[in-house]
């Protein structure tokens, strides 16, 4: 064939193919008398089973067809990350276009500050951002920590869909209650509501942990710092995942409530009892943290690696999200006829925590989103989160098998149907106890302290902890004890660090600066390490 003709008809069929699509999309939306369009980083069988219950439940309500349009790009990190990014384009466009104005990095600053000084481009910029109608081109973000939907609440991206002013019958301590364990379930303003409950707990390999030489079932957190573990654990990158920092934060808040409990009936006073107790509860935190790192195998960009990694055995244990780890044991038992994965959630060292879901503001089908979030957290979508599949009003194909927030479900008529009958996060967690007082200015640093003096040094970090180990078992005592201090040194992290200087510097989005802290922490300990591991190896 002629070469011009093959280039002629290569270039139609590029100019051609958007056009079949476009004429097939417009097929298709034909179809719908609605739509809504939601971003979520939840996987493929929660988005079939909510996205076709909304469906029906919709039909039923007005007659109507509507289409869900799903958009998934990730994990929950990364979906902040491009909602982040899409405000900001659209809000750059409409302060240039159509309020005639120059950006700068001041108005870009300033339009998500919340508290902007006052007579400023800032605030200028603010109020502009506030009175208008400027969104994402999204609908509704759905799943995600509940720390990110306070943030969003906070620049403004998200806004009331009017649920908690309106619908009293939901929002009670019969249905879906204001506070569980001290942390919230919706927000006041209404801007997120919790749609689930869950919690964090640790999926295991049985036969790998036997073989491995741990004795038993892991019970706590710190068995993922079991020396035995070193290169066994599955670990996800905290600055990649919503999910890992919220779990860090649940380790720091149970290790500041098991040292104030040490610290009941010692000579201190109330105020002298909680900073003590937050700042030696924030140590035992990165130690915990530092040590599960040195077992780590890798760190993943997302969580759902962790969970096939450990059910093949490739690693032995790591940190899970609940509904995850109880849908794996039910799928293993069902399709290997064997228990070798095993999923435990730490009695009192672990909380059920909302999954929210909002409104973006400018969502362009407010009315259909709003529809579509009531629907979630009413009786219907409930069951379709909990219930088993085949059951009255369950899953079609598979099952979601997370907790309700709506506490009708839990009533005795529903056990049957349920998943796992077994599991009431609001019986559970009876002995934890969340202050976000004690963790809110760290929360932050929960991200970045990790990365920088622990992932971006596992190379270092690895050898120490292996040294050190070997100095144990040799019953080398006084090097172990002296390798340990080096080991342990946080100095450099300790709370007042990261309440003080680390939280202003993320504060302040200047990334050159950050990625030179981080720099600059990653070197300070890789020759601490390579110090605690000369010292254990009886160099000194």
């Amino acid at each position: 064939m002629n070469k011009k003709l093959i280039i002629l008809l290569t270039i139609g069929a590029i100019i051609a193919l958007p056009l079949i699509f476009r004429t097939k999309k417009q097929e298709v939306n034909a179809k719908f008398d609605d739509k809504v369009v939601i971003i979520t980083p939840h996987l493929e069988y929660i988005r079939v089973e909510l996205g076709e219950g909304f469906q029906r439940w919709y039909k039923e309500k007005t007659g109507k067809n509507v289409l869900v349009d799903w958009r998934y790009i990730g994990s929950g990190a990364e979906v902040i990350k491009y909602i982040d990014s899409m405000f900001v384009n659209r809000f750059r466009l409409y302060w240039e276009r159509d309020l005639k104005r120059k950006w700068d990095y001041n108005v870009e600053g300033g339009f998500t500050d919340p508290y902007p000084t006052s007579g400023t481009i800032e605030e200028e910029a603010r109020n502009a951002f506030l009175k208008s109608n400027v969104g994402c081109g999204l609908d509704i973000l759905f799943g995600g920590g509940v720390d990110e939907f306070k943030r969003e609440a906070s620049l403004g991206n998200i806004v009331s869909c009017g649920l908690v002013e309106h619908r009293t019958d939901l929002f009670n301590d019969e249905g879906i209650p204001e506070f569980l364990a001290g942390e919230r379930l919706w927000d006041k303003e209404g801007r997120w509501i919790g749609t689930t409950l869950s919690g964090y707990g640790m999926g295991f390999n049985r036969d790998s942990i036997k073989k491995l030489g741990f004795i038993g079932e892991p019970t706590s957190w710190e068995d993922l710092a079991n020396p035995c573990f070193v290169g066994q654990v599955a670990f996800v990158d905290p600055t990649k995942s919503s999910i890992v920092p919220k779990a860090f934060g649940i380790m720091l808040q149970y290790k500041i409530q098991q040292r104030a409990r040490e610290l009941e009936g010692k000579e201190l006073s109330e105020e002298e009892r909680e900073s003590q107790a937050i700042s030696e509860g924030w140590e035992r935190t990165l130690s915990l943290i530092q040590r599960m790192a040195a077992n780590a195998r890798y760190f993943s960009d997302v969580a759902t690696k962790n969970i096939i990694d450990i059910s093949n055995g490739n690693c032995a244990i790591g940190l899970l999200v609940d509904f995850y780890g109880r849908s794996q044991a039910f799928y293993t038992q069902q399709h290997t006829k064997t228990d070798r994965f095993g999923f435990v959630i730490p009695t009192g060292e672990s909380m059920a925590f909302a999954d929210p879901i909002a409104l973006f503001r400018g969502a362009p089908h407010p009315e259909i989103a709003k529809a579509f979030i009531e629907y979630v957290i009413s009786t219907e979508g409930q069951k379709i989160i909990d219930f088993k599949v085949g059951t009255p009003g369950g899953p079609v194909y598979s099952p979601i098998s997370r907790a309700p927030v709506n506490k009708v479900i839990f009533q005795p008529q529903y056990a049957a149907f349920r998943f796992d009958p077994s599991v009431n996060p609001y019986k559970d967690n009876e002995l934890f106890v969340y202050k976000e007082s004690r963790t809110k200015n760290v929360t932050g640093a929960l991200k970045f302290i990790p990365k920088a003096a622990f992932i971006d040094a596992h190379r270092e970090l690895v050898i120490a902890w292996k040294a050190i180990n070997c100095a144990k078992k040799e019953n080398r005592i006084d090097d172990y004890n002296a390798a340990m201090a080096v080991f342990n040194d946080f100095s450099e992290i300790d709370y007042t660090q990261a309440s003080g200087k680390i939280k202003k510097l993320l504060q302040q989005k200047d990334q050159l600066k950050v990625i030179q802290e981080q720099t600059r922490l990653t070197n300070h300990f890789r020759h601490q390490f390579q110090k605690a591991a000369k010292i254990a190896k009886g160099l000194r």
